[in-house]
């Protein structure tokens, strides 16, 4: 494969793994990683087959990350737009606590009651100035 044919191909790739991604109703833990391991794979081979690669680690790593990036980015951003709504949502977030929190049983709360208005309950009849 050349790299001219696998150009042409990322972006096929890209629109066609997240809806087979999706038939597949598995785990999205599952279906992020398969979708990550393509997006590397992809990355990798783009790299390989452009000559970059040199054999030093500590210089085609940030080659790889740099063609990650860009992959996701332009031809398969529909792939990442897959792994934005479904991979980042694996975990979810516990929601927060709204209100005052109450400390040890119901009776015995952190904060005093407000005590009823004295007025209240009491109606006082109209004053026509007499």
């Amino acid at each position: 494969m050349t790299l001219q044919q696998l150009t042409i191909l990322l972006p096929v790739l890209g629109t066609l793994l997240p809806g087979i991604v999706k038939q597949l109703h598995g785990n999205n833990l599952v279906n992020g990683l398969l979708a990550g391991a393509v997006v590397v794979a992809s990355a990798f081979g783009y790299v390989l087959l452009g000559g970059k690669i040199t054999g030093n680690p500590s210089l085609d790593v940030p080659v790889i990350i740099a063609a990650i990036a860009s992959l996701l980015a332009g031809p398969l951003k529909p792939l990442d737009q897959y792994l934005t709504e479904n991979w980042f949502n694996v975990v979810k977030p516990k929601p927060t606590l709204s209100g005052p929190r109450v400390v040890g049983n119901a009776t015995s709360s952190a904060y005093s009651p407000i005590p009823p208005r004295a007025s209240l309950g009491k109606t006082n009849p109209p004053d026509y100035g007499g």
